[in-house]
């Protein structure tokens, strides 16, 4: 028998756990199927038949006992040789019975019924605490599933009704209240569970619910067998009907059963004037206030019913639906039957079906009309029956936009938002009994918290806990914490949990729209289009925005424009909570950079004719990306999402999806230069990380050679041309022509910028000689233009310099890129300036003028200005050269404050 193993878990997820703790790795399927069928029957042997039969069912391959021979082989290469014994006709695994937990815990169960009760106790823990999820999770064999699953989960409700059974003292307590909910959730025939938490209630005082609670297993076994409750359940629930008070006279004490008003309420003025407005409607029996979990529908619809007692003398009725809640939602059925005992209706007389009990509801109002406040409503279908009639009023609370119940009844619905900044700050006033001094630290707590109430609330009670303590130390330890969620939360109340209270809105949501809410938790920004969340998610974009619109519904997004959806930033915590945990991850990620590389590139070439990236492959069918109708449409798609590819960069630093990294960055290169130079710097130095880890020449040249663009637009130039300098050897190293052409090219316009001009003229020119290698037309004119550049400022070679700038001129125009042949036109303008042909210049400048248009704070245009001003000045018109250099002078004043001096002198050289 092996040593080196320890156990088999078949109680849940499947594991197999060596000696020294570490777990052995089984491949999913044949071989955990059979793992798990010969751990199942350790001790004997298993034949040949019943291990096909278990491992593919009634598909067995041409070739069975090869096929089964090679899986026993598989196993043994991981657990060891002697662990699997070859018997007559079969195999065997060589273990005891207690290194099986599922064998364990039967044995444990079975020894617990002939022990003394201290005994018994220690025995059903014991069993109790191997089980770990549903049996056989991860084993892919129905058989197995057939012939032990019910068996193991028999044993395991066996040993919960005994552990109950013998802990009568706890029986009244909430945990085994919510404990034995959920599990008559998931075995609603199995009647002995249903009589336990009967019983639970009874003994904790909820008489109601205990009434309640058996009406429903009486409606299950009707509805699913057409049978009556056993003769002990139906013992019990005459237990009950003789406990409860005595008497059925309509005319019983009026109910007050609204829960009282908190005393810190604030604010809310015009959700108040809303909520009378909508009462105000001719023939409204309605109001629904629907919103975000913890946003504060239920404090507000209590606060706002007190205006109204007086006009309900016979009485106000409450339930909590339970529609999103740790328990499970309250029944139509359930609801009812405590409404109607509510007001006087005996246990005894209450009909049994549904329709009769809404019938009977609806008869007994009409009597006496009433206020009733449903509370945590699931849908407009577990509200409808318990509808009053005309002259009562129901207000519902729920997350749930209940549109039907518009539609179809017609309620009066109010969206319950976030509080408002001062309501805000107001209400961590009244809840920390402290006025408040520090402004911006409220204030930016308010916004920390999402101007949630409950998160509010909880905040402003964790800043009054201890002495001296402020709204301010709360703020730094939210801001300071990466799991905010967990601050905001009190240990002892599961109700006052934000993370708790969120959770329950996504537990209540359908299995593949709980799918696309994890994923859409990637997305590093709250605000999402529908064409980004269908590459997250992989469907078409209309199946995205039907996503979305779910997801408003059920308030776990808003809809903030035509295209724009957004998650509140706690919400969004928790999705992303999710997302990180999801086992899509990663795919999901690829497809969310993916279009947003693919999308960014498009921009690029719309706003600066740049080259298109080779992303390996057209998008996938089902995407559609971002297009541009030109440069103005580019700069404002970038301008609008320009904190998001900050984020986008580093959320793939933080998930070391490097190689996209690299990618975002080489291609914000170009908007972060033109628009926002500040931004370039701690770009590439993300990029460095991502290519640091990847390791090869290529990436790691890239990312150093971007270091050296941020440097050198923030004027630390030295700086730029040593990182350009550790760029070049990469670059050569990886046989990046491309990468060769570009560093040489901006280390040499780094070197004109130092007055270095020969030298910046011998990178211009090896950046040519890379280039033309490349055999890339566009990149040729670009490096051609830069050699150009400098040759003009280096002594006797101006000829050269409009030589080279007009082949460049050539290849821009073959190429069809008018917005760079304009940069082009424009050096010429200097060019022939400097030639003593200002008539030629001007010509140069008129053409590059036009070709540039109105592109703005861009510095294709600022240099176009500065060189026209030139040619106007030498042409004597220095009234427009002073209006072209004001111009520019208003461009630097947003994009390049630091260059304004050299505008300022050369107005100032003008005469005035």
């Amino acid at each position: 028998m092996s040593e080196s193993l320890v156990r088999v878990g078949l109680l849940g997820p499947f594991e197999v756990t060596a000696a020294d703790g570490r777990v052995v790795d089984i491949p999913a399927g044949r071989q955990r199927a059979l793992l798990a069928a010969l751990a199942l029957s350790v001790g004997r042997a298993v034949s040949v038949e019943a291990l096909v039969e278990r491992l593919w069912d009634d598909s067995p391959p041409v070739s069975p006992r090869s096929a089964l021979q090679n899986n026993v082989r598989r196993l043994r290469q991981l657990l060891g040789p002697e662990l699997i014994r070859t018997l007559a006709g079969g195999y065997a695994l060589d273990l005891p019975p207690n290194q099986v937990d599922a064998l364990q815990a039967v044995e444990l169960v079975r020894q617990s019924q002939d022990a003394e009760p201290a005994a018994a106790r220690a025995l059903v823990a014991g069993a109790l605490e191997l089980w770990r999820g549903e049996p056989l999770t991860g084993v892919d064999a129905p058989v197995l599933e057939r012939e032990h699953r019910p068996a193991l989960l028999e044993s395991y409700l066996t040993a919960v009704e005994a552990r109950f059974d013998l802990d009568l003292e706890g029986i009244g307590s909430a945990g085994y209240i919510g404990e034995l909910r959920e599990l008559v959730g998931r075995f609603p025939l199995r009647e002995s569970l249903w009589e336990r938490l009967i019983l639970a209630l009874q003994r904790s005082g909820r008489q109601a619910e205990a009434l309640d609670s058996y009406e429903q297993i009486r409606s299950h076994l009707a509805e699913s067998m057409g049978a009556d409750p056993s003769p002990r359940l139906q013992q019990l629930h005459q237990v009950l009907l003789s406990l409860a008070p005595a008497g059925g006279n309509v005319e019983s004490p009026v109910p007050r059963q609204l829960p009282s008003p908190v005393p810190w309420f604030t604010g809310r003025s015009q959700d108040l004037k809303a909520l009378d407005g909508l009462l105000s409607r001719t023939g409204v029996t309605i109001v629904a206030l629907h919103g975000p979990g913890g946003i504060g529908k239920t404090t507000l619809a209590i606060h706002w019913i007190q205006r109204l007692l007086p006009s309900y003398p016979h009485g106000q009725l409450y339930v909590d639906l339970r529609g999103y809640s740790a328990e499970a939602p309250l029944s139509p059925s359930a609801a009812l039957g405590m409404l109607l005992r509510s007001i006087g209706v005996p246990a005894g007389s209450l009909p049994l079906g549904e329709a009769e009990l809404s019938a009977l509801w609806r008869t007994r109002l009409a009597e006496r009309p009433m206020l009733v406040l449903l509370d945590n409503a699931r849908d407009a279908e577990q509200v409808r029956p318990l509808l009053p009639p005309q002259g009562s009023l129901a207000v519902v609370t729920s997350r749930n936009e209940l549109r039907g119940l518009a539609i179809r009844d017609g309620a009066a619905r109010h969206t319950v938002r976030a509080m408002p900044d001062a309501d805000s700050l107001s209400l961590l006033s009244a809840v920390s009994d402290q006025a408040i001094v520090d402004h911006e630290a409220a204030s930016d707590l308010a916004a920390l918290c999402a101007h949630l109430p409950l998160a509010l609330v909880i905040a402003a009670q964790q800043s009054s806990r201890y002495p001296g303590s402020s709204l301010r130390d709360t703020l730094d330890s939210l801001q300071a914490s990466a799991q905010r969620l967990d601050l905001l939360t009190d240990p002892d109340d599961p109700t006052a949990d934000v993370r708790g209270v969120i959770s329950w809105s996504y537990q209540a949501l359908a299995p593949e729209l709980a799918r696309s809410f994890r994923l859409i938790g990637l997305h590093p920004s709250a605000d999402i289009e529908p064409a980004v969340a269908a590459a997250l998610i992989d469907v078409e974009v209309e199946a995205a925005q039907r996503i979305l619109d779910r997801l408003a519904a059920a308030h776990l997004v808003e809809m903030v424009g035509r295209t724009v959806y957004r998650s509140h930033d706690l919400v969004a915590a928790l999705a992303a909570e999710l997302a990180a945990a999801d086992p899509e991850v990663d795919d999901a990620g690829a497809r969310l950079m993916d279009w947003y590389l693919r999308s960014l590139d498009n921009a690029r070439a719309a706003a600066f004719d740049a080259a298109r990236q080779d992303f390996g492959g057209p998008p996938g069918p089902r995407v559609v990306l971002a297009e541009f109708a030109g440069f103005d449409d580019a700069v404002a798609w970038f301008e609008q999402r320009q904190v998001l590819f900050g984020q986008l960069m580093r959320l793939a630093v933080d998930k070391q999806w490097n190689v996209e990294a690299v990618q975002l960055a080489t291609l914000l290169g170009d908007f972060q230069t033109a628009r926002y130079s500040f931004e370039q710097l701690s770009t590439a130095e993300l990029a460095l990380q991502a290519a640091g880890r990847l390791g090869d020449a290529a990436s790691l040249g890239r990312a150093h050679y971007l270091r050296a663009c941020g440097l050198s637009r923030i004027g630390r130039r030295q700086e730029a041309i040593d990182e350009h300098r550790r760029a070049l050897p990469l670059a050569q190293d990886a046989g990046d022509l491309l990468l060769q052409a570009s560093t040489f090219g901006a280390l040499g316009v780094a070197l004109q910028k130092q007055k270095e001009f020969g030298a910046a003229v011998a990178c211009h020119r090896e950046s040519v000689t890379a280039a033309r290698r490349l055999g890339r037309p566009q990149r040729l004119a670009t490096s051609l233009l830069n050699l150009g550049a400098a040759e003009s400022e280096t002594e006797g070679t101006l000829t050269d310099a409009i030589a080279h700038t007009l082949e460049a001129v050539e290849l821009y125009r073959s190429v069809g890129k008018p917005f760079l042949l304009g940069l082009a036109l424009g050096n010429l303008t200097d060019m022939y300036l400097d030639a003593g042909r200002p008539e030629t210049a001007l010509a140069y400048s008129d053409e590059a003028m036009t070709l540039i248009g109105d592109r703005v704070e861009v510095w294709v245009r600022t240099n176009a200005l500065i060189a026209r001003g030139r040619v106007l000045a030498a042409l004597g018109d220095p009234a427009g050269a002073r209006e072209v250099w004001e111009e520019c002078r208003q461009i630097y004043l947003v994009t390049k404050p630091y260059r304004l001096a050299e505008v300022d002198q050369l107005l100032a050289s003008l005469a005035p």
